[in-house]
Parts: structure tokens; sequence; C-alpha cells
């Protein structure tokens, strides 16, 4: 059995072919933006800039309930998600090829509205953690020569998310046994290294609040880490060096929340990459609060639509003899030669 990794997925934030001329020049555009909408924020009063929608988006019609959470605003895009595999040089028997299924969350709703499978081939989804999920392709044989493609097209529907003003009070520690795992250590997450620890207790003093010391946090992370894009480094290189882009920002700041007992994880998106942290409100309920320190300002604020392809950083995968990953990148596997893999992502008509 060989294990085949797709080399050009082009959506995760820690990719680097993704990082290229065309998407800097995205990149420069969204600054661009940034810096308008920043110059703007100037002058217009704090109650205005709440109430305006961002770009694109449509009153929040269908919002989810919460007591927490504000869910303002919302944008809808279809998306064709999936994997494209080329059988050069020969023949590959038994073939399974995965990739991402977005799912629904309180902030996102997904809608299956096409599907594309080659003749003879078995798909089906799996859930990993309950926070990812992958459809898979089974093929008994890719003849050589030929190829094979399997897609999904989603309608994705994502809402703006802020804090209550009012909620703020609520919230408080969340109990570990909850989620112990998102307490602890992992790739590119190295919340229990001697220097991640120091730099949490030094940043916190003798805050103890769970909301102040997050807040803390945010803040450091935000002012110590100046937004250079590049290959993925991790939490513990940002801190060394202050400089990293979404990823490295989000990581450092979850390994800094999980160092001083705050419970948070990644969201990996179309594109970018942000975090949320775990706290409980008045009724002892978990509830996900948003941070993203790269493209916002304050913590509980999420105004962009990036559509979410997971949550998380460790997935276990069968086929990889159960060795844990930080993100589901397209693979495949089978017996025979290496295919020539495409990922494919891109939006689709209404």
């Amino acid at each position: 059995m060989h294990l085949f990794i797709s080399p050009t997925y082009p959506s995760p934030p820690h990719d680097p072919g993704a990082r290229g001329r065309g998407h800097r020049k995205g990149r420069n555009r969204e600054l661009e933006k940034a810096l308008l909408l920043w110059c703007a924020a100037c002058i217009v009063p704090p109650d205005a800039r709440a109430a305006a929608p961002p770009d694109g988006a449509r009153a929040g019609r269908d919002a989810p309930a919460s007591r927490v959470l504000l869910y303002e605003h919302s944008s809808t895009v279809r998306l064709r998600v999936g994997l494209r595999i080329r059988a050069r040089g020969g023949a590959i028997q038994h073939v399974l090829a995965c990739s991402v299924a977005p799912l629904d969350w309180p902030e996102q709703r997904v809608k299956l509205v096409g599907t594309e499978e080659p003749a003879g081939g078995r798909v089906e989804t799996r859930r990993l953690g309950g926070t990812a999920a992958q459809v898979m392709l089974r093929l008994p044989q890719l003849a050589a020569g030929s190829e094979a493609a399997f897609t999904r097209t989603y309608e994705i529907t994502r809402w703006t998310q802020r804090v209550k003003p009012d909620a703020w009070e609520e919230l408080h520690a969340a109990s570990p046994r909850d989620v112990r795992t998102y307490l602890e250590p992992s790739d590119g997450i190295e919340s229990a290294h001697a220097e991640i620890r120091r730099f949490a207790r030094d940043t916190l003093g003798d805050r103890s609040d769970a909301v102040a010391c997050a807040r803390c946090l945010f803040d450091a992370t935000r002012e110590h880490v100046n937004y250079v894009e590049g290959p993925f480094a991790g939490a513990l290189a940002a801190l060394r060096s202050g400089r990293g882009d979404c990823e490295e920002r989000a990581c450092l700041f979850i390994a800094l929340c999980r160092a001083g007992g705050i419970p948070a994880r990644l969201i990996w998106g179309r594109g970018h990459c942000w975090s949320e942290i775990g706290l409980e409100d008045g009724a002892g309920e978990l509830v996900w609060i948003p941070a993203d320190p790269t493209r916002e300002r304050e913590l509980g604020t999420v105004s962009h639509f990036c559509p979410i392809f997971q949550k998380g950083d460790r997935f276990r995968l069968p086929e990889l003899s159960n060795r844990s990953v930080r993100y589901l990148m397209p693979h495949c596997t089978g017996i025979g030669r290496t295919p020539e893999m495409e990922s494919i992502e891109e939006e689709a008509a209404p």
C-alpha cells in the first residue's frame, strides 16, 4: 500500500502553493480594502459600525438563535469541491481518494446541491472527531492512462458572529472534562513548551477571569506577531520571530490560551485560518467564542464569510495507521504507480 498526498491543494492557509503571486495580489486587495475600512472606522461612531453589514451581506434572516452570540448578517456561496486523479505510467489498484466535506455549524449552514462520481466507484462520507468530515471515493482499479474525478457542490451560508454586549458578564471558564483535547498541545501548537508557558504567564500577570485572560492573550498575539506570509512555522516559531500569517497568529493565540487553561481550537476556512475558545455561559452550557487575531481587532467577533471546512487540529486517519494529522489534506492511497492528483475547489453558478 502506497500513500500519495496531493501537492497542489489550493485552500489551506499553510499551503505555500496558495501564496503565489495571484494569491498575494488578492491579499493586497484585501489589505487595501482593510485600510479604507480602518480609515472609515476612525470617523464612524462605534454603534454605526456595529450596525453596518459587511460587503455582500444580507440581513441575517433565519439566523441561528443564541443567548450569547449575535448572527447578524449572512452570505451564501456555492462551492464545488473534490479531487481528480490520473494513472500515469501504470494502473493503480484499490484506490481510496479523500477530499474535504464542510459541515453545519451554528454560524454555517451547508446544503448538498450537486454530485459527480465515476462509474464503478463508491462514494461515502466519514466524520472525524465530530468537527470535520471527508468525502471518500473507492475504486477497485484505475487503468493506466485513465482518470477519475469526484466532486460535491455545496451551497454554504455563513453568518457573521458577535458576542452580545450583555453576555460577556455571564461567561466563565469551561469545565476541563468537557474540552480536554483542546487543552493539550498539538502539531504547531506547542502549548506545553516552556517559552510559550512563560510568555502566557508574563502576559496574564495576576489575572484569573477567563474572559479577561482571553482578551489579554488575543491583544498580545496581535501585537507580538507581525503579519508576514510564508510557509507554516507554528506557534513557537511565531513567538520567537514575531512573524507569521493568519495560521501562525491563530496557532500562537491557541497555544497561549491552552497554556493559560483556556480551551481553544483552530478553524480552517477557505483561504483563511482563525480560532475559537470554549467558555461556559450562565446556564452552564459550553459556548465557542470566535477569535480571529488576523482580521478582527476584538475578541468575540467574526465579520467575514469564509466557508468553514473543518474545526480542530488533531485528526487520526485509519489509512495513515491512525497517525495524527493537523489538517485533512486531500490524499489518495492505492497499490501501484503514484497518481497525478488535482484538487478541485471553485465557486459554482447558482
